[in-house]
């Protein structure tokens, strides 16, 4: 937290306040406060948006590692998916699990 703290928002806070500054000293406030809108606009809707993707990615992972599970399972059970005849219901399975993840 600390390295990202300091090599990537204190330079950006920074650069930020500096680009505020000069944009108020040369096109006047109006312009600063515009401009601090959109950046809280943006920061708004990137944080929101990279909240939901992220609950997303992580019901894809679970998904995908339970698929996973699905078929390391039925290779390393192999001899018995033969013995028992489940060939079927072992696809089945893997499919629907598949299925959750796409």
């Amino acid at each position: 937290m600390l390295n990202m703290m300091l090599f990537n928002m204190i330079p950006t806070a920074l650069e930020f306040s500096l680009v505020l500054w000069i944009l108020a000293t040369h096109a006047g406030i109006p312009a600063a406060l515009i401009t601090t809108a959109t950046m809280a606009a943006y920061v708004g809707f990137t944080t929101y948006y990279t909240t939901k993707r992220n609950e997303y990615r992580r019901k894809m992972n679970m998904a995908e590692n339970e698929a996973n599970a699905r078929l390391l399972d039925s290779i390393i059970n192999a001899e018995s998916v033969r013995f028992f005849a489940n060939e079927k219901r072992e696809t089945e399975l893997y499919d629907q699990s598949l299925a959750k993840y796409e």
